[in-house]
């Protein structure tokens, strides 16, 4: 998946959350923009996120991984 493409769908306006589908780690919801961290090669997501917004861990996944994206 090419980088433009995820960035694309991060500035949506109106956003509208999508899925992503890992071929080596899952499934993801991308719920919010803000959280998202998106380089040339990676996309980085908040996981375990509390109720004030802060993050336990990130995920990384390769965009090289990234077999489809759908809606949420």
């Amino acid at each position: 998946m090419e980088a433009k493409s995820i960035a694309a769908l991060l500035r949506a306006k109106p956003f509208k959350p999508f899925s992503l589908r890992s071929t080596r780690t899952g499934v993801y919801e991308v719920s919010s923009p803000a959280g998202a961290l998106l380089t040339k090669t990676k996309l980085y997501l908040p996981k375990d996120v509390d109720g004030d917004g802060i993050a336990d861990d990130v995920v990384q996944i390769p965009l090289a991984q990234i077999s489809s994206v759908g809606p949420a």
